[in-house]
């Protein structure tokens, strides 16, 4: 009897473990089908869905990352509201798939953060574990998915390391507010820069008076600088790209579109086949049979958006695009689901002769569904848009509908694309670079007079000593001996020239200083120089 119990309690825990697996294998079952399908033809698997972050052509770049981990390697490359589930999909994917190898899935959004990577291994030994935390914890937030895969795969070969034992970069790449600094930096600095070197230079060389004739000295060097400094900005900041991602293809920008149209031409609900399936196989088809019965075509399509799929996330863009695609009028009903499992419903009227006001003055049960819906999917969805149907039905009629232009998305490959440096910002520097400069010269010009009335003197007069440094330099005695006696040398006799030096030099002077002015005097006055001679030296 006690064996017997123990045995029951065994199997207890043992199915009550069990139990959440196989449920969510089984949750599970529909998505890792379509995948293992997918992967059985190449070993990359890139969704249709995120055609603005990585594109279904940028495949053979993870193809040939995935070669290089020396192991066969299976890699799915989704929308962050699907890889999300990662640890539960790839094990299902596995068991479909039925193959030894590395089994990765990606988030299409990239990053270093939780969710970008997981990873398991079957039949394979290679530190995958070690790899993803030391790469999602290297990597900053600007990288790519396949920055991601690369540094993952690069930590792989060095037993686990992804760092490479470097320093965690900031960022990869040039985001569009950086390079709006770079160019209002250099606007400031390409005005700046050149009158700062003009106002010194051409100040220090009218106060050295032997300098005046390299005043194009600094003329030259501030017309250089305001040439060098743009052009040498531009060679510097010479990326292009706010993003390492891709830039997608038209093709890639319709792949989706065609896929949902191709399933509507099959029947009138399609529900994304990437995604935890929203409606059952039973519900789809009771759906189907009421808006068979409906008086209008009305189609309806159950699948996520995000910012980075053809539409931007916006599903008024999505009903325009997937009309366009498959040619046809009637009533368009988006089912869109979030990045956690909410779906919020919406339509447009193609054609359909329902009176507009009426028939978008939707429920907001219908619309939004219940407070309290699960995360993984809405189990009153289907009753939402069965309700949804009656609605439609009782909609009386009106003229042909036409809905609101859908509003206007960026281009994906011009949303990624960064200004020239020299653009707009670098001219708003400029002219906040004229008024700095400006301002400078006003600043300058004020101290230099401030200074003069500090420091300013009478001449003096002939026969008093001039007032001079404690310890006055060569240059200086150049200057007094030259300057006020070559002026005068015609009205000034020797014996008043010889006075005036005498009281200048003083008697505190050395010798070897003193002859500079003995020097100069001799060479137009030698009799003024000789009397120097005599009285100073003697």
């Amino acid at each position: 009897m006690m064996t017997l119990l123990v045995l029951c309690a065994v199997l207890t825990s043992v199915t009550g473990w069990a139990a959440p697996t196989a449920v969510a294998a089984q949750r599970h079952d529909d998505q890792a089908r379509y995948f293992a399908e997918r992967l059985r033809t190449s070993p990359v698997y890139i969704s249709d869905q995120v055609p603005r972050t990585v594109p279904r052509s940028a495949a053979p770049a993870f193809v040939a990352q995935a070669e290089r981990t020396g192991v066969p390697t299976y890699v799915l490359v989704l929308p962050f509201s699907v890889a999300i589930d990662g640890e539960e999909l790839l094990p299902a994917v596995h068991d479909r798939l039925g193959r030894k190898g590395l089994y990765v899935l990606l988030g299409a959004d990239g990053g270093g953060g939780w969710g970008d990577i997981e990873a398991e291994t079957y039949g394979v030994r290679v530190p995958a574990d070690r790899a993803v935390d030391t790469a999602t914890d290297w990597l900053p937030d600007d990288a790519t998915a396949l920055d991601l895969f690369t540094r993952f795969v690069d930590g792989l070969r060095d037993g686990g390391d992804a760092s490479g034992s470097g320093k965690k970069p900031a960022a990869l790449y040039t985001s569009p507010e950086a390079r709006e600094g770079q160019g209002t930096v250099t606007g400031v600095l390409t005005v700046v820069l050149p009158v700062l070197v003009l106002l010194l230079g051409v100040a220090y060389c009218l106060r050295h008076r032997g300098f005046r004739k390299w005043l194009w000295v600094p003329l030259l060097g501030s017309a250089a600088l305001a040439l060098v400094v743009p052009f040498g900005a531009r060679a510097a900041f010479s990326d292009t790209r706010a993003t390492g991602d891709p830039a997608p293809t038209a093709r890639d920008m319709r792949l989706r579109t065609e896929r949902v149209a191709a399933g509507l031409r099959e029947g009138p609900v399609y529900v994304d086949a990437e995604s935890v399936p929203a409606l059952s196989p039973a519900q789809r088809r009771s759906l189907a049979e009421r808006l068979d019965a409906l008086d209008v075509p009305v189609r309806v399509v159950v699948l996520p958006l995000d910012y980075a799929d053809e539409s931007r996330g916006h599903a008024d863009v999505f009903a325009e695009r997937l009309h366009q695609a498959l040619g046809q009028d009637g009533v368009y009903v988006v089912a869109h689901i979030d990045t956690f499992g909410s779906i919020t419903v919406d339509l447009a009227n193609y054609g359909a002769k329902l009176a507009d006001t009426e028939l978008h003055d939707l429920d907001e049960w219908v619309e939004y569904g219940p407070e309290d819906t699960d995360t993984d999917a809405d189990p009153a969805l289907q009753q939402r848009l069965m309700k949804l149907a009656e609605h439609i039905a009782d909609t009386p009629q009106g003229p042909p509908g036409r809905p609101e232009v859908a509003r206007d998305i960026p281009d994906p490959v011009a949303e990624d694309t960064l200004p020239p440096v020299l653009s707009g910002p670098f001219w708003s520097g400029v002219r906040g670079g004229a008024v700095g400069a400006g301002a400078l010269c006003v600043a300058g010009r004020a101290v230099m007079g401030v200074r003069r009335l500090r420091g300013g003197h009478t001449p003096a007069r002939v026969g008093t000593a001039v007032e001079a440094p404690a310890a006055p330099g060569t240059g200086w005695l150049r200057r007094t001996a030259n300057s006020p006696l070559s002026r005068r040398t015609s009205t000034v006799s020797t014996a008043e020239a010889a006075t005036r030096c005498t009281a200048m030099c003083g008697t505190a002077w050395t010798r070897r200083r003193c002859c500079w002015i003995r020097t100069a005097i001799s060479t137009s006055m030698p009799t003024a120089g000789a009397v120097i001679s005599r009285r100073h030296w003697r």
